[in-house]
């Protein structure tokens, strides 16, 4: 699902992946290499819509002005930049929020159309990338840190994901 266009009208916020790695004092590593699992807040809570909708384990996609959206976590920071460091409240993130997600292949931009339906609580201290820390003290081996977006893409038989098969 990539776009020529940006899939939304309005640039009201933009972060560069970029600018965000350099913030936290890291390397660029696959800013769009992680997955979500089964054991996420969204999956454990349940009960989320989005306009009527119900996240399809299958699919993990939602629709919104008929454009099918990628469902993405993102660290608290980058959906509430007033975010206190403290515990993390679902109704001040920006879930059921569109983005559009730009990646630039051979000198050609593309938009990912996504759709905010979690919060990647393992980002602390600064709540922009994955750091397997959440903002509780807990620690979680999360593979590499640095990780930026997290796609919502399970197997049918929910024992791993996309990724995991290679």
């Amino acid at each position: 699902m990539l776009y020529d266009n940006p899939t939304l009208l309005t640039t009201k916020e933009q972060y560069f992946f970029e600018d965000i790695y350099e913030k936290c004092g890291v390397e660029p590593f696959g800013a769009l290499q992680s997955f979500g699992g089964v054991n996420s807040r969204l999956n454990y809570y349940g009960g989320n819509t989005y306009g009527g909708q119900v996240l399809d384990p299958q699919r993990w996609t939602l629709t919104y002005d008929g454009i099918e959206r990628h469902a993405i976590a993102l660290g608290p920071k980058l959906q509430d930049p007033n975010f206190d460091f403290g515990e993390i409240d679902a109704k001040e993130m920006a879930y059921g929020t569109c983005v559009d997600i730009s990646v630039v292949l051979d000198s050609v931009t593309y938009y990912i159309p996504a759709i905010i339906v979690d919060v990647k609580a393992h980002s602390a201290p600064i709540g922009m990338i994955q750091t397997g820390e959440s903002f509780a003290g807990e620690k979680v081996d999360t593979g590499k840190s640095g990780l930026i977006v997290e796609w919502y893409v399970i197997n049918e038989d929910a024992k791993g994901n996309k990724k995991a098969k290679g």
